[in-house]
């Protein structure tokens, strides 16, 4: 008896058969003798396992074109599958369903009858067969550090009951004995099995049940090392990281303390530290350099694979000084090229998404806003600034005319209610200062002070602006100096607490100051900055305490000059107008201990802040009643560092470590003041 072809249908989406060739009807005259049907029909399958029923019958007698199938779900009436007539010759045929539609603990009937022209048998007898609940789907089984984390799929709508179970073996087979897992309820999806033995195979097994119907679905087999350590802890100490964490192995005859320097690269290079016991469960790595480290902490056994926990990350503290520092925190916060913390501690950031296309990225709960700067070819030094209600304000240049060098000097801001934009003058300016050719302030009382080089290399280029009582920006020369330098290196513009702008000019070898006595009226002298005047004043800043002193600060070859290279980073102070003599804060085996924003005053009182590099590390000078303190940071990081005081005149600097990749999110160390 010939075996038919696969009958593929999905009987509950109405497709009809498939692959079924039909047979020419009946013909010729006469009289049409009684047609027999098919007996005995049966079928053996069991949907709940397999979504494929097996049908045999037995053929009547008499000549037939072929038959008609049909079929029934629960209690509706018998429907036609299909178009064309099963082949006569065909005692035994194949069902296959979509699980996916097939209705869950329903019977299916089926019945069929044969067809002669345009004459039909009797039908066959009815059989039937019931489905199942529709089966889970095993959707990932991953060994990791924790234990071995499982994540599956309910695609049953009927069953209540849930039993996640563990098989264990020898080999890589399948197990044959169960372990059920307890305390996994009905509608959870994943789980986390850290009880799974040691040095063996598992295999999962998830069941979803309702009375007596069941369905199930396995994991694939899992090959386990020893248990890795748990919930690693590390603590910063001053030159040194506490560590704890707990052991899980049974087979373990050491534990071995890990770490690796730096906290920022995807594939840390781990050496070991320290061989301990198995029943270690704390280290302290101490003498250790101040700076930044990864830590992991192994379960070993020779001849096995060692079972790492997860890794831990961790500055360390920097040796106490005059300046209390909390322990610092990594930050995981989006790439920038700037940022300012508010009143309430968050972050606003100056984002750059590609060349020459800036955002203001502003803090909404736990994630940020970007607000474009239309056309921004570049933005003016520092970037960023928070006015006296937390809102930010920044200074671009926009190009006005194709060709053409002359750009726009544009203000942004948000009101409080939406971002807002004003053109302050157009210019051509000079694009070669270390600082920038355009920078710009907030005042106490909120008010914009921009101060620009126009194209040139002198002072005679220097023009500062303000807006009036009357909305309209006032522009004024800075052409005061007399004789006039010939090279301008660098300057910056700050203004004092009764609101007077300062500028301060560095050349090749003078540092000039010039001070706001009126409208279109500048004061200008020239700084004491010290005989050893032999390189540019590039690294140059200054700022006005609270109690209205002027602090310069700049660096020149180091005094005298028996270290090759060396640089001493100095200061010379206005108090009581009249200045003192150059103080040397340090001295640096690198050259441009100061620049741009690395310099902030509190505006609540007389202290300032100063963080420069050296071939020490990163250094942190703090001024606090007229007196300096000098605390190392860490490593040397060259990306611009965010700092300020917060509303409670607490201090704080934020170091972005490394560089940005793509659009993820960056490192950041975060170094806060206790008080």
């Amino acid at each position: 008896m010939a075996r038919p072809s696969l009958w593929s249908i999905v009987l509950f989406g109405l497709l009809p058969l498939m692959g079924l060739a039909g047979c020419g009807s009946g013909g010729g005259g006469g009289s049409t003798p009684a047609l027999n049907g098919p007996t005995n029909l049966k079928v053996t399958g069991d949907l709940g396992i397999s979504p494929q029923l097996e049908f045999t019958w037995t053929a009547p007698a008499n000549r037939i074109d072929g038959y008609e199938f049909e079929s029934a779900t629960g209690g509706d009436a018998f429907t036609k599958l299909g178009t064309q007539l099963i082949p006569a010759d065909w005692t035994i045929g194949y069902l296959s369903f979509n699980p996916s539609v097939l209705p869950e603990d329903t019977e299916l009937k089926f019945r069929m009858r044969a067809v002669l022209g345009t004459a039909a048998s009797p039908y066959s007898n009815v059989v039937s067969s019931s489905t199942g609940l529709r089966k889970p789907t095993f959707d990932s089984a991953v060994n990791g550090a924790e234990g071995i984390a499982l994540k599956w799929t309910n695609n049953s709508s009927l069953a209540d009951t849930l039993t996640l179970e563990r098989g264990t073996s020898a080999t890589y087979a399948e197990p044959t004995s169960w372990t059920a897992i307890p305390g996994v309820a009905f509608g959870t999806t994943t789980y986390l099995d850290s009880e799974a033995p040691e040095n063996t195979y598992v295999t999962y097994r998830v069941t979803y049940s309702k009375g007596a119907k069941a369905a199930q679905a396995l994991s694939y087999s899992i090959s386990t090392t020893l248990k890795a350590p748990a919930g690693l802890v590390a603590t910063p100490l001053v030159e040194g990281v506490s560590l704890t964490w707990e052991n899980r192995s049974a087979g373990a005859t050491e534990v071995v303390v890990t770490r690796a320097s730096g906290i920022t690269s995807s594939y840390p290079y781990f050496e070991d530290v320290a061989h301990l016991a198995a029943t270690a469960t704390s280290y302290q790595d101490l003498q250790l350099a101040t700076g930044y480290y990864t830590y992991r902490v192994e379960a070993r056994k020779a001849s096995t694979q060692a079972a790492p926990s997860l890794s831990a990350k961790v500055v360390t503290l920097p040796i106490p000084g005059a300046l209390a520092l909390a322990a610092p925190a990594i930050k995981s916060l989006p790439p920038s090229l700037m940022g300012a913390m508010d009143s309430r501690g968050a972050w606003t950031f100056v984002q750059i998404l590609n060349y020459d296309s800036f955002v203001i990225a502003t803090p909404s709960g736990t994630d940020w806003v970007s607000h474009p700067l239309s056309n921004a070819s570049s933005l003016a030094a520092p970037m960023l600034q928070l006015d006296s209600h937390d809102r930010p304000h920044t200074v671009y240049q926009r190009k006005v005319m194709q060709g053409s060098e002359e750009v726009a000097i544009t203000h942004a801001w948000f009101d409080g209610a939406a971002w807002q934009t004003e053109e302050v003058a157009r210019r051509i300016l000079t694009p070669y200062t270390s600082q920038g050719s355009l920078v710009f302030t907030l005042d106490r009382s909120d008010r914009l002070h921009l101060a620009w080089q126009k194209d040139g290399s002198g002072i005679s280029g220097l023009e500062y602006a303000f807006k009036g009582a009357d909305g309209v920006w006032n522009t004024e020369s800075l052409n005061v100096v007399t004789p006039a330098p010939t090279y301008l290196s660098s300057f910056r513009l700050t203004v004092d607490a009764g609101g007077v702008p300062h500028v301060l000019v560095g050349t090749w070898q003078d540092i000039y100051l010039l001070q706001r006595q009126g409208p279109n009226q500048w004061q200008w002298e020239q700084v004491p900055s010290g005989a050893a005047m032999l390189l540019s004043y590039d690294c140059l800043d200054f700022a006005v305490s609270y109690r209205g002193d002027l602090h310069v600060f700049f660096t020149r070859p180091h005094v005298p000059s028996d270290q090759a290279n060396y640089t001493d980073l100095c200061e010379v102070r206005k108090a009581g107008g009249a200045w003192t003599p150059v103080q040397v804060l340090a001295t640096t085996g690198i050259t441009g201990s100061t620049s741009g924003a690395y310099c902030v005053a509190s505006p609540m009182s007389d202290r300032i802040a100063l963080r420069f590099l050296s071939s020490g590390g990163q250094q942190l000078l703090t001024l606090d009643q007229d007196a300096w303190s000098k605390v190392t940071l860490g490593p040397g990081e060259t990306n611009r560092p965010y700092l300020g005081f917060d509303a409670n005149d607490k201090f704080y600097l934020m170091q972005k470590l490394g560089f940005d990749s793509g659009t993820g999110p960056s490192t950041y160390v975060l170094y806060g003041e206790v008080r």
